[in-house]
């Protein structure tokens, strides 16, 4: 597109989610429907399964996996550890070392059982995800790069699922050019969506 436009504006009638966010982040100004929203930039990986199908899955799925048993970990150690002290009068020492034993117990078996291979090659794909998104936003805006860095980690990694909402006003506080289409353009706008939902429904 940058081959052949000088200016690049994004119309986003009702939704546009992942790769279609990464296009949009691409352009000087986003247009959006009335109940239009964007997604994550969050990567969708094709898994194949034994029978020969398959289906994508989002490749967050195991970093915030990792993450909450990390959370859960050490809150499991500071409570043993508490618990260990006022009970048994241990030092700060042994409680911490009958506190990791009894989290390796608990919580170690559940992160022994994350495929460490599946994680990596997930990291990858965020990764490349997010040097797309750096990338597009260094071609137009003028922002520096730390504002720059702190968006596109915000697109990839801060949202819980790829449905999130993005809505025009989330866009707007991140430092995006968003507007609304003109009143005398909602209706056609509107009339889209019976044909978009045929489409969809086709699949």
């Amino acid at each position: 597109l940058r081959l052949h436009a000088k200016t690049i504006g994004a119309c986003v009638p009702f939704w546009a989610k992942g790769a279609a966010t990464l296009l949009c982040i691409g352009a000087e100004t986003i247009t959006l429907g009335e109940h239009a929203e964007l997604g994550p930039l969050d990567v969708q990986v094709y898994e194949e399964k034994q029978d020969g199908r398959g289906e994508y899955h989002s490749a967050l799925d195991p970093l915030k996996e990792l993450e909450q048993l990390e959370s859960l970990s050490l809150g499991a150690l500071a409570s043993a550890m508490r618990f260990i002290a006022a009970n048994y009068g241990m030092s700060s020492d042994d409680s911490l070392r009958h506190a990791m034993a009894f989290v390796e117990v608990t919580t170690g078996s559940l992160i022994a059982r994350l495929d460490p291979e599946m994680i990596g090659r997930y990291g990858r794909e965020l990764a490349v995800a997010t040097e797309y998104g750096e990338r597009l936003l260094s071609t137009w805006s003028r922002w520096p790069p730390k504002k720059i860095n702190e968006v596109v980690d915000q697109l990839v990694y801060g949202y819980p699922s790829h449905e999130y909402i993005i809505d025009h006003d989330e866009l707007g506080t991140m430092g995006f050019d968003v507007a609304r289409f003109p009143e005398d353009q909602q209706a056609a706008v509107s009339a889209l969506l019976p044909a978009v939902e045929e489409v969809e429904g086709s699949f």
